[in-house]
C-alpha cells in the first residue's frame, strides 16, 4: 500500500513479503520493536524478515535510514535505554537533569537481592507495589489514558514546578548527539520540590498522539526532507 504527500511517495512495509521486493526505497523509517520481539521468541518469519533488511541496508548505502539499527538496538530494552539515558545525563553535565537509579533483579535471596540494590545506589525507604506487567499494544492504544503515570494525588500542587523549555532541548539534543537518530522518544518528569528533570524512560520511536497524527506526519516529512534532502 502506497499513497504520495507532498512530492514523497510513502510505502507501507510488510512483514511477510519480500523486503527488497517492496523497493527500491530512498528513505527508510521503522519501529522493529514488536519484528524483534517476535523473533527473539522464536518467530521465523521476523527472524527471515530482519535478516533481510540488514542485508538490504548493507547492500545500499545511499538508503537513509532515518532510525538507524545501529541506534535503534540501544533502545531495545529498558536497560539498554537506562544506559543512554545515562550517558545523555553524564554528557550534559546539569546537576539539575538526572536518572533515576534503577537494579534489575535477576536472582533471588534477601542477601543477593540486596547487594544488587546497594550496587545500584537504590536506597530505602522505598515503596513495594504489586508487579505490573502489560503488553504494550494494549496500553499504548491511540487516545488511551494509563493509571500508570498519575501522580499521588492527580493534580498539581504547590511544589509543582514547570518543564523547562531550555533543559528539554538540551536533552533532546543531546540524545540525538549519543544515538545518532532524530526519531527516538524521551520522557521526562519534573520532581516536585526542586524542579530536577528526571528522565525516566527512552523509546526507540517517538510518540505523537499528545501532538496529534496529522502534527506528527508533517513533522516527518519535513524531517524527510531536511536530513534526507536538503530542501
Amino acid at each position: 500500500m502506497s499513497r504520495r504527500h507532498d512530492g514523497i511517495d510513502l510505502i507501507k512495509v510488510h512483514v511477510d513479503r519480500s523486503f527488497a521486493d517492496q523497493g527500491p526505497f530512498d528513505v527508510f523509517v521503522h519501529d522493529f520493536t514488536h519484528v524483534a520481539r517476535g523473533a527473539r521468541d522464536g518467530d521465523r518469519r521476523a527472524e527471515l524478515f530482519l535478516a533481510e533488511v540488514k542485508d538490504y541496508i548493507s547492500r545500499h548505502p545511499h538508503m537513509v535510514v532515518m532510525n538507524p539499527l545501529a541506534s535503534w538496538a540501544l533502545l531495545y530494552d529498558r536497560l539498554g535505554a537506562q544506559k543512554v539515558a545515562i550517558e545523555v545525563v553524564r554528557l550534559l553535565n546539569d546537576s539539575d537533569v538526572i536518572v533515576p537509579n534503577r537494579a534489575y533483579l535477576d536472582t533471588s535471596g534477601v542477601e543477593n537481592v540486596m547487594k544488587t540494590l546497594e550496587a545500584s545506589g537504590v536506597t530505602f525507604p522505598f515503596d513495594d507495589l504489586p508487579n505490573i506487567q502489560f503488553s504494550t499494544p494494549e496500553v499504548a492504544r491511540f487516545n488511551s489514558v494509563s493509571p500508570l503515570n498519575a501522580g499521588k494525588h492527580g493534580e498539581p500542587t504547590s511544589q509543582t514546578r514547570p518543564v523547562s523549555a531550555e533543559k528539554m532541548s538540551r536533552i533532546s539534543e543531546m540524545t540525538r548527539r549519543v544515538l545518532g537518530s532524530s526519531l527516538v522518544g524521551i520522557d521526562v518528569i519534573v520532581q516536585d520540590g526542586t524542579g530536577k528533570h528526571v528522565i525516566i524512560d527512552m523509546n526507540d520511536f517517538p510518540g505523537y498522539h499528545e501532538v496529534g497524527v496529522r502534527e506528527f506526519q508533517m513533522a516527518l516529512l519535513q524531517r524527510f526532507k531536511t536530513s534526507c534532502f536538503g530542501s
